[in-house]
């Protein structure tokens, strides 16, 4: 196999790219911010290579794309848009699940070949169930670590502005701030394992769960009793499924 494509995950606030090689897939992909600040970093190694990418940012074809394309890509194939992506989930006619989402189902069942579960903890937390067929059954959307925070601000301006911790925080807090941090912390913990039961309750009580997206290491710290297994790269390995460039 010859370097001629190059993998995306656009998401809300960070676009991740990687290339596909003889040596195999890599586990850290490159990392730049949504909006794209400086497009000649993802330029294409050679006019003829590929780009195929998924993405769930809302405005990708008028404001991430056209940057995509003054960096010297001439062929974007966005993944649920271009092409059909090829998993099969039970949600209604006419809608399906988001395209990452999808992408790291696959990517998946394609480690596990059986049911398992995928959380994916970025600007959401997603946590999906996947069949012992390869079906994307569905799962749950929460807000991440991050986004958690900011809504409790949003609704009560006058509180300090902390995120949800890394790591769980000591109960009680002996300040305002630390006392937003226990509180913050005890949610985002208790979203997480809720979910994740819940999660492998469905897929099974010995289905693999795996943990990929930015904020994987906190999940990790906040639930280390689930058992899982931390994929870097899963919501790409997904993408390079869907363009067959693994099995």
């Amino acid at each position: 196999m010859t370097a001629r494509f190059r993998l995306a995950d656009v998401g809300n606030t960070r676009l991740a790219m990687a290339s596909v090689s003889p040596a195999g897939f890599p586990e850290s992909p490159l990392r730049i911010a949504v909006p794209i600040a400086d497009p000649s970093a993802l330029a294409p190694a050679s006019p003829h290579e590929e780009l195929h990418l998924v993405t769930v940012h809302p405005a990708f074809r008028t404001t991430v794309r056209p940057r995509l394309e003054a960096a010297g890509w001439s062929r974007i194939v966005v993944w649920g848009e271009d092409v059909e992506i090829p998993v099969r989930h039970g949600y209604p006619s006419g809608t399906r699940p988001g395209a990452d989402r999808l992408a790291a189902a696959a990517a998946a069942f394609r480690r596990a070949r059986r049911g398992c579960v995928v959380i994916d903890a970025g600007t959401a937390v997603t946590v999906d169930v996947v069949d012992a067929d390869g079906t994307f059954v569905g799962g749950a959307i929460a807000p991440g670590r991050r986004a958690l925070a900011a809504g409790l601000r949003g609704a009560a301006p006058g509180l300090p502005l902390v995120d949800v911790p890394p790591s769980p925080t000591p109960f009680p807090g002996v300040s305002t701030a630390a006392c937003l941090e226990a509180g913050l912390s005890a949610g985002f913990g208790g979203l997480l394992r809720t979910l994740a039961e819940s999660a492998r309750a469905a897929a099974g009580p010995a289905a693999p769960v795996f943990v990929t997206g930015g904020d994987a290491d906190a999940v990790l710290r906040y639930v280390p009793d689930v058992g899982m297994e931390h994929v870097d790269a899963l919501v790409l390995e997904g993408v390079a499924v869907f363009a067959g460039l693994l099995h």
